[in-house]
């Protein structure tokens, strides 16, 4: 049983799609993609709680807004900053493969 179990262990490993996760994480470029996701992700989620907090505004609910319109700063900041991040990571890898 334990034959059998290592055996299809290693054909999984020898398959494309784990050579494909093998690659991006030995050569790190998968962390770029992951920091610019969660950056997008980030970023949606911030222009979503803008609506709600113009729904706050008009409602006369101003305490409300205002702290909705805090963390969207929060939100954009962080957002904004994994995305910089990202790229310039991409760019200087990049960079660096080519010489």
């Amino acid at each position: 049983m334990q034959n059998g179990i290592t055996r299809q262990l290693e054909q999984a490993q020898n398959s494309a799609y784990f050579s494909l996760l093998r690659h991006l994480f030995e050569t790190k470029r998968m962390f770029f993609y992951i920091r610019e996701i969660i950056g997008w992700g980030l970023m949606i989620l911030a222009l979503y709680l803008v609506h709600v907090a113009l729904d706050y505004v008009s409602n006369r609910q101003a305490i409300e807004a205002a702290v909705v319109a805090g963390i969207v700063m929060v939100l954009m900041r962080a957002s904004t900053m994994l995305i910089r991040v990202s790229t310039a990571a991409r760019i200087a890898y990049r960079d660096s493969q080519s010489k």
